[in-house]
Protein backbone atom coordinates (compact mmCIF):
# COMPACT_ATOMS: atom_id res chain seq x y z
CA UNK A 1 0.00 0.00 0.00
CA UNK A 2 1.14 3.46 -1.10
CA UNK A 3 1.88 6.26 1.71
CA UNK A 4 -1.14 8.64 1.55
CA UNK A 5 -0.08 12.07 0.30
CA UNK A 6 -3.42 13.49 0.54
CA UNK A 7 -2.61 17.59 0.33
CA UNK A 8 -4.54 20.23 2.60
CA UNK A 9 -6.54 21.56 -0.26
CA UNK A 10 -7.61 17.84 -1.64
CA UNK A 11 -10.99 18.18 -0.51
CA UNK A 12 -11.73 21.93 -1.75
CA UNK A 13 -9.95 20.89 -5.11
CA UNK A 14 -12.66 18.53 -5.58
CA UNK A 15 -15.15 20.51 -4.11
CA UNK A 16 -14.26 23.30 -6.88
CA UNK A 17 -13.78 20.90 -9.76
CA UNK A 18 -17.40 19.46 -9.54
CA UNK A 19 -18.89 22.81 -9.08
CA UNK A 20 -17.49 24.24 -11.55
CA UNK A 21 -18.24 21.18 -14.14
CA UNK A 22 -21.58 21.44 -12.99
CA UNK A 23 -21.87 24.89 -13.63
CA UNK A 24 -20.99 23.86 -17.68
CA UNK A 25 -23.47 23.15 -19.64
CA UNK A 26 -23.69 19.57 -21.42
CA UNK A 27 -24.50 20.52 -25.25
CA UNK A 28 -25.38 16.36 -25.71
CA UNK A 29 -26.36 14.94 -28.74
CA UNK A 30 -27.96 11.92 -29.55
CA UNK A 31 -27.81 9.74 -33.10
CA UNK A 32 -29.75 6.67 -32.83
CA UNK A 33 -28.51 3.74 -34.79
CA UNK A 34 -30.77 1.35 -36.59
CA UNK A 35 -29.47 -1.82 -34.92
CA UNK A 36 -30.24 -5.35 -36.27
CA UNK A 37 -31.04 -6.59 -32.68
CA UNK A 38 -34.85 -5.42 -31.96
CA UNK A 39 -34.73 -6.25 -28.59
CA UNK A 40 -32.37 -2.92 -28.07
CA UNK A 41 -32.23 -0.12 -28.66
CA UNK A 42 -28.65 2.05 -29.56
CA UNK A 43 -27.41 5.15 -29.90
CA UNK A 44 -23.75 7.12 -30.47
CA UNK A 45 -24.11 9.95 -27.61
CA UNK A 46 -21.91 13.21 -27.30
CA UNK A 47 -21.40 15.97 -24.88
CA UNK A 48 -18.97 18.22 -24.22
CA UNK A 49 -15.84 17.79 -22.27
CA UNK A 50 -14.57 19.17 -18.95
CA UNK A 51 -13.68 22.89 -20.07
CA UNK A 52 -12.67 21.80 -23.14
CA UNK A 53 -13.41 18.56 -26.03
CA UNK A 54 -16.21 16.22 -26.56
CA UNK A 55 -17.00 13.18 -25.38
CA UNK A 56 -18.42 10.33 -27.49
CA UNK A 57 -20.24 7.16 -26.61
CA UNK A 58 -22.95 4.57 -26.74
CA UNK A 59 -26.05 4.49 -24.70
CA UNK A 60 -27.62 1.33 -24.67
CA UNK A 61 -31.03 0.36 -23.52
CA UNK A 62 -33.44 -2.47 -23.66
CA UNK A 63 -36.48 -1.75 -26.32
CA UNK A 64 -38.89 -1.67 -23.93
CA UNK A 65 -41.06 1.22 -21.94
CA UNK A 66 -39.87 1.91 -18.06
CA UNK A 67 -37.07 3.03 -16.58
CA UNK A 68 -33.54 1.07 -16.01
CA UNK A 69 -31.13 0.78 -13.89
CA UNK A 70 -27.67 2.27 -15.28
CA UNK A 71 -24.29 0.56 -15.45
CA UNK A 72 -21.37 2.94 -16.42
CA UNK A 73 -18.36 1.10 -18.24
CA UNK A 74 -15.11 2.69 -18.57
CA UNK A 75 -12.65 1.63 -20.95
CA UNK A 76 -9.16 0.46 -20.17
CA UNK A 77 -5.49 2.61 -20.97
CA UNK A 78 -5.57 2.59 -24.54
CA UNK A 79 -8.23 1.23 -25.70
CA UNK A 80 -11.44 2.76 -26.74
CA UNK A 81 -15.52 1.97 -25.84
CA UNK A 82 -15.67 -0.88 -27.99
CA UNK A 83 -19.01 -1.96 -29.77
CA UNK A 84 -22.76 -1.98 -28.87
CA UNK A 85 -22.55 -6.49 -29.00
CA UNK A 86 -19.72 -5.90 -25.63
CA UNK A 87 -22.76 -4.91 -23.94
CA UNK A 88 -25.48 -6.87 -25.04
CA UNK A 89 -25.33 -9.29 -21.51
CA UNK A 90 -25.99 -6.12 -19.00
CA UNK A 91 -29.39 -4.99 -21.36
CA UNK A 92 -30.12 -8.66 -21.24
CA UNK A 93 -30.24 -7.94 -17.94
CA UNK A 94 -32.72 -5.26 -17.60
CA UNK A 95 -29.80 -2.37 -17.90
CA UNK A 96 -29.45 0.47 -19.97
CA UNK A 97 -25.39 1.09 -20.43
CA UNK A 98 -23.30 4.00 -21.32
CA UNK A 99 -19.58 4.12 -21.99
CA UNK A 100 -17.33 6.65 -23.35
CA UNK A 101 -14.58 6.85 -25.28
CA UNK A 102 -11.44 8.42 -23.07
CA UNK A 103 -10.58 11.60 -24.17
CA UNK A 104 -7.59 11.20 -26.45
CA UNK A 105 -7.19 7.87 -26.57
CA UNK A 106 -7.87 5.56 -29.29
CA UNK A 107 -11.22 6.49 -29.52
CA UNK A 108 -14.11 9.50 -30.83
CA UNK A 109 -13.61 11.48 -28.13
CA UNK A 110 -11.39 14.61 -28.67
CA UNK A 111 -9.05 16.22 -25.72
CA UNK A 112 -9.31 20.02 -27.01
CA UNK A 113 -6.87 21.62 -24.47
CA UNK A 114 -3.30 22.34 -25.23
CA UNK A 115 -0.57 20.89 -22.94
CA UNK A 116 2.84 22.96 -22.92
CA UNK A 117 4.88 20.96 -21.09
CA UNK A 118 5.41 18.33 -22.65
CA UNK A 119 5.24 14.89 -21.45
CA UNK A 120 6.42 10.92 -21.82
CA UNK A 121 4.67 9.13 -24.40
CA UNK A 122 0.99 8.27 -22.82
CA UNK A 123 -0.87 9.87 -20.30
CA UNK A 124 0.10 9.96 -17.15
CA UNK A 125 2.42 12.78 -16.75
CA UNK A 126 0.16 14.95 -19.33
CA UNK A 127 -0.26 18.34 -17.94
CA UNK A 128 1.17 17.36 -14.20
CA UNK A 129 3.10 20.47 -13.62
CA UNK A 130 -0.63 22.15 -12.30
CA UNK A 131 -3.21 20.19 -10.74
CA UNK A 132 -5.47 22.42 -12.77
CA UNK A 133 -4.03 21.33 -15.97
CA UNK A 134 -3.21 17.49 -15.93
CA UNK A 135 -4.64 15.46 -18.00
CA UNK A 136 -6.75 12.94 -15.54
CA UNK A 137 -8.89 16.03 -13.99
CA UNK A 138 -10.63 16.90 -16.99
CA UNK A 139 -10.64 12.85 -17.49
CA UNK A 140 -12.32 12.18 -13.92
CA UNK A 141 -15.01 15.46 -14.54
CA UNK A 142 -15.60 13.58 -17.75
CA UNK A 143 -16.74 10.70 -16.34
CA UNK A 144 -18.91 12.39 -13.64
CA UNK A 145 -20.18 14.14 -16.73
CA UNK A 146 -21.07 10.96 -18.02
CA UNK A 147 -23.54 10.29 -14.77
CA UNK A 148 -24.54 14.08 -15.65
CA UNK A 149 -26.16 12.60 -19.06
CA UNK A 150 -27.22 9.46 -18.09
CA UNK A 151 -29.34 11.10 -15.23
CA UNK A 152 -30.99 13.79 -18.14
CA UNK A 153 -32.35 10.97 -19.52
CA UNK A 154 -36.53 10.12 -18.68
CA UNK A 155 -35.90 6.21 -18.71
CA UNK A 156 -32.91 6.47 -16.55
CA UNK A 157 -33.37 4.92 -12.88
CA UNK A 158 -31.10 7.50 -10.68
CA UNK A 159 -31.62 5.75 -7.85
CA UNK A 160 -29.45 2.83 -9.57
CA UNK A 161 -26.33 3.39 -11.29
CA UNK A 162 -23.41 1.47 -11.28
CA UNK A 163 -19.83 2.01 -12.17
CA UNK A 164 -17.37 -0.29 -13.73
CA UNK A 165 -13.93 -0.86 -16.32
CA UNK A 166 -10.71 -2.95 -15.97
CA UNK A 167 -7.48 -1.75 -15.35
CA UNK A 168 -7.64 1.97 -16.60
CA UNK A 169 -11.30 1.51 -16.35
CA UNK A 170 -11.35 0.31 -13.08
CA UNK A 171 -9.48 2.98 -11.70
CA UNK A 172 -12.16 5.58 -13.50
CA UNK A 173 -14.81 3.89 -11.98
CA UNK A 174 -13.29 4.03 -8.09
CA UNK A 175 -12.72 7.78 -8.75
CA UNK A 176 -15.91 8.12 -10.45
CA UNK A 177 -17.52 6.23 -7.37
CA UNK A 178 -15.81 8.74 -4.94
CA UNK A 179 -16.89 11.46 -6.60
CA UNK A 180 -20.12 11.54 -7.43
CA UNK A 181 -22.58 10.51 -4.53
CA UNK A 182 -25.00 9.35 -7.23
CA UNK A 183 -22.88 6.12 -8.07
CA UNK A 184 -24.83 3.48 -5.39
CA UNK A 185 -22.36 0.28 -6.50
CA UNK A 186 -18.56 0.00 -7.85
CA UNK A 187 -17.53 -3.08 -9.38
CA UNK A 188 -13.37 -2.09 -10.17
CA UNK A 189 -11.46 -4.68 -11.98
CA UNK A 190 -8.17 -5.17 -11.78
CA UNK A 191 -7.43 -0.58 -11.55
CA UNK A 192 -4.68 0.73 -12.66
CA UNK A 193 -3.83 4.23 -11.90
CA UNK A 194 -4.02 3.87 -8.45
CA UNK A 195 -0.77 4.06 -6.81
CA UNK A 196 0.42 6.87 -9.47
CA UNK A 197 3.83 7.14 -8.64
CA UNK A 198 4.48 3.36 -9.21
CA UNK A 199 2.66 3.48 -12.50
CA UNK A 200 5.02 6.36 -13.80
CA UNK A 201 8.25 4.42 -12.72
CA UNK A 202 6.67 1.37 -14.28
CA UNK A 203 5.86 2.95 -17.69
Amino acid sequence: KPKLNKQKDFDTFWKETLASSRHQPLHAKEEKIDYPIQSIKVSKIYFDGFESGTIAGYFIRPNRSGKFPVIMVFHGYTVHKGFPHDYLPWVDLGFAVCTIDTRDQSGESVDGRSYGDGHVMGWMTKGMESPYKYYYRGVYMDCVRAIDYVCSRPETDTSHIVVTGGSQGGALALATAALDSRVKICMSDLPFLCHYRRAIEAS
